[in-house]
């Protein structure tokens, strides 16, 4: 019983928590989806299939070097997009 009761405790904090973090996500999609294809594509790699940049040159026919540029650009791009919402 006393176990029970601690475990509700957490979730009152672990709402806003979750909150926040979906708050975070619907930034992020949005600014995400505002990018060129190109761009979501190889943030969507890194991110969120964890691809290291060897495994995406290889897939996409790009040596390393272009990944990492085509990468850094991207993100770039994503950071300009939250902050000029002002979504940040």
């Amino acid at each position: 019983m006393a176990r029970a009761l601690s475990l509700g405790e957490p979730a009152a904090e672990g709402a806003e928590t979750v909150v926040l973090r979906n708050t975070d996500e619907k930034v992020l999609l949005s600014a995400l989806s505002r990018l060129r294809a190109a761009d979501q594509e190889i943030l969507r790699l890194v991110a969120w299939e964890e691809l290291s940049h060897a495994e995406i040159g290889s897939m996409l026919g790009l040596s390393v070097a272009a990944v990492d540029a085509r990468a850094s650009r991207a993100l770039k791009r994503l950071r300009r997009n939250v902050t000029d919402r002002g979504d940040v």
